[in-house]
């Protein structure tokens, strides 16, 4: 939380992500879009979006779910054309998923 209040802080905390994101457990990768959500609010980042984009499309439904749920969060009111985009290309891609078609 501390980190959302300036930009360097806001840097450091996305790099630590990141490395956990790579590095970490199967848990921990479902846990990361999670965090990148709250941290970047209504602040669409051009880095933050294409980790979350690659992360929709995981193997895993679970981090999927978090990535996606994380686009809108970043997203929400911003009037973000490439957030945009991509959730409509996600509602397209899991059209025969419910329960990810219900995330997006």
């Amino acid at each position: 939380m501390v980190a959302m209040a300036e930009e360097l802080g806001l840097e450091m905390a996305i790099l630590s992500l990141e490395h956990l994101l790579q590095y970490g457990e199967h848990n921990i990768r479902r846990a990361v879009p999670l965090a990148l959500g709250p941290l970047c609010i209504s602040n669409p980042k051009v880095n933050v979006m294409d980790t979350l984009s690659r992360l929709s499309h995981d193997s895993d439904s679970d981090v999927a779910m978090a990535a996606i749920i994380s686009l809108g969060l970043i997203g929400a009111g911003t009037n973000n054309a490439r957030i945009d985009g991509m959730l409509r290309n996600l509602s397209s891609y899991y059209y025969k998923e419910a329960s990810l078609l219900f995330c997006v």
